[in-house]
């Protein structure tokens, strides 16, 4: 999956490579009942993680500090709007390292929110066709 997220992104000529897509992908492999591993959660934590970064970032200087209070602030807005997918909280971060341009940035969210979410979505849907087709002991 994490290649699939690498071969997408760079087709589409976007310089960036979110290491908290692996992390997604781990917690819905190991994980997939939690809460936190629901496709909507997924997908939509990963971009607003990431915008959240990117305001941080233009309104704060670069600094232990700041990278800090945006990943904090990240976790508290997406808690209080229950959509929390813990490995998105990286991409707070991430809004500060200035490699690519913000739209770049939020592109690269947005696909790989998008593709996670499906992959978690598919993922959920063979497992619960397994449960459903299987048979009692």
């Amino acid at each position: 999956m994490v290649a699939c997220l690498v071969g997408v992104t760079g087709l589409l000529g976007l310089p960036i490579f979110f290491a908290s897509w692996a992390s997604s992908v781990a917690l819905m492999l190991t994980a997939w009942e939690s809460s936190a591993a629901a496709p909507h959660r997924i997908g939509l934590c990963h971009v607003a993680a990431a915008l959240i970064g990117l305001v941080a970032h233009a309104a704060l200087p670069t600094s232990a500090w700041s990278i800090g209070a945006s990943v904090a602030v990240a976790a508290c807005v997406v808690l209080l709007i229950d959509l929390m997918h813990p490995p998105a909280m990286a991409n707070a971060a991430f809004a500060f390292v200035g490699m690519a341009t913000p739209l770049d940035f939020i592109l690269t969210a947005a696909i790989g929110g998008l593709l996670l979410g499906l992959f978690a979505l598919a993922s959920s849907q063979i497992r619960l066709g397994w449960k459903i087709g299987a048979q009692p002991q």
